[in-house]
């Protein structure tokens, strides 16, 4: 799945109604990898969705990253904003 361009009600679990949108707002919130997203929804392993999580990661995760970062990516390529050369 092309997951940049997947509604933001798309489901991850529907046993939990648990959404893309859901997944994303965990990241924004601080969650960085797999077990730290499935502690926040209370999801479980063996719940059915939980393997989209790395694609989901993968896709999401970099923007977030960039965006509280104040647009800097962090990738010392010279930039302007980070003082970083």
């Amino acid at each position: 799945m092309d997951w940049s361009q997947a509604s933001a009600n798309t489901p991850i679990c529907e046993a939990k109604n648990i959404t893309l949108r859901d997944v994303v707002q965990a990241m924004i919130d601080g969650a960085n990898d797999e077990q730290t997203i499935m502690d926040m929804l209370q999801m479980d392993s063996s719940d059915v969705g939980t393997e989209l999580l790395p694609e989901v990661i993968e896709v999401f995760l970099p923007i977030i990253d960039v965006y509280k970062n104040n647009g800097c990516s962090r990738c010392c390529a010279g930039c302007t904003g980070c003082g970083e050369d």
